[in-house]
């Protein structure tokens, strides 16, 4: 049961450090992500939405006891890794273009699972 504490606050962590530097960089528009969502033929004017969707996401997964709110925090960050390696993908890039998103996929799997074995059943929580 310990192991499995240590395995959701390491992913946890690495996680939100993840989301919260590409959530602020999504916001102020750095140049590498510019580049990249624009090369991948997305608009720019999505980058502030997904920066906020990010942080939201995060404070909602650290946060918020909810168990409704925070899978579906846990499903968007599954959404959106799964998009970002499929849109690299059909791009014609590289998989290495694709790793960073294939890892937040990794970490959002390896967090949600090690919250649910760590989390009580919850059948009917409406708080």
């Amino acid at each position: 049961m310990k192991t499995n504490k240590w395995i959701y606050w390491i992913t946890t962590v690495l996680l939100s450090i993840q989301m919260m530097a590409t959530g602020i960089g999504d916001i102020i528009q750095a140049e590498p992500i510019v580049q990249s969502i624009t090369a991948l033929g997305f608009p720019i004017y999505l980058l502030p939405l997904f920066g906020v969707l990010k942080i939201l996401g995060i404070i909602t997964i650290l946060f918020i006891k909810n168990t409704h709110l925070k899978t579906g925090a846990y499903a968007g960050f599954l959404f959106y890794g799964i998009g970002a390696v499929y849109s690299h993908l059909a791009h014609g890039d590289a998989f290495t273009m694709a790793m960073p998103a294939f890892f937040i996929l990794l970490l959002v799997l390896a967090s949600f699972l090690s919250w649910l074995k760590k989390t009580p059943s919850t059948k009917n929580d409406v708080s």
